[in-house]
């Protein structure tokens, strides 16, 4: 499936894209890797996910472009944007649906032929983090209102779109009713993911756990000192929402509703 780079900056597309890059004759560095899991230990080496997948680490993406229109302004535009974290947009080309990350502009150069005025071809670089996110509405999958003192019931999520990777950076919220909480936990025993959550959260108030931006708070307030992730706990993230469906065990204890929201994601 193609793809090509499009705009950096802004919230949504098209109209909405902050500046767009050059699409002249572009080559665009598309793909991405990993880093390895190998661990070096006294008596040999393991593999730290097992047959689990890695995530996505910090990456390199390449650009080149021309700019045939608008030149000065154009170059002024991108380059002004150097040093920036913004949400880098590609087109995809089968269907003209846009996709998202976050990146920073770490580089844009330009060798500027003096008797050529009509076009720039700009060579950048961005620095990203995990994967290509659906321009469209988050995928929310919500409970009804429970009531629990005790024991587990098992949730099922299954994503909407056509991600092919999983997503690590979901946004849980669980609203209190007309009882306060006192305990969450989340358990994937076969993605590796086990935490508790245990502290006081009065009735109709939120606990928000951001999966992505690892933080936890409590009606808006740092609630992190009471979350703990567990012995059965074996992964680097805290959450993994794979394309399909994902089955997990949560416990709560309290009158709450859980609500979780992801974008599918793409390499």
């Amino acid at each position: 499936m193609g793809y090509h780079l499009h705009g950096f900056g802004g919230e949504s597309p098209p109209s909405s894209q902050g500046v767009l890059l050059p699409t002249g004759q572009s080559v665009d560095g598309l793909g991405a890797e990993v880093p390895s899991d190998v661990v070096a230990t006294a008596g040999g080496s393991h593999f730290a996910y097992g047959s689990g997948i890695v995530p996505l680490g910090v990456h390199r993406i390449n650009h080149r472009g021309i700019y045939f229109t608008d030149v000065k302004t154009s170059v002024n535009n991108f380059f002004g944007l150097l040093g920036q974290r913004k949400k880098l947009w590609r087109k995809r080309e089968d269907d003209g649906d846009y996709q998202w990350k976050y990146a920073r502009l770490l580089r844009c150069h330009w060798d500027r032929d003096v008797s050529q005025s009509q076009h720039a071809e700009i060579i950048s670089e961005f620095e990203a983090t995990g994967y290509w996110k659906s321009a469209g509405t988050q995928n929310v999958y919500q409970t009804r209102a429970v009531q629990y003192s005790a024991g587990e019931e098992t949730y099922t999520l299954a994503t909407a779109g056509n991600g092919e990777v999983p997503t690590y950076d979901a946004v849980i919220t669980i609203n209190s009713g007309s009882g306060d909480l006192k305990m969450a936990r989340l358990k994937d025993s076969d993605g590796g993911i086990d935490w508790t959550w245990s502290g006081y959260m009065d009735n109709y108030k939120n606990l928000k756990i951001d999966c992505g931006a690892f933080s936890v708070q409590n009606d808006g307030v740092n609630a992190y000192s009471t979350f703990v992730l567990n012995e059965d706990h074996a992964r680097d993230y805290w959450c993994a929402i794979l394309p399909g469906s994902t089955s997990f065990q949560l416990t709560l204890q309290g009158y709450c509703t859980f609500k979780i929201e992801w974008y599918d994601s793409w390499v």
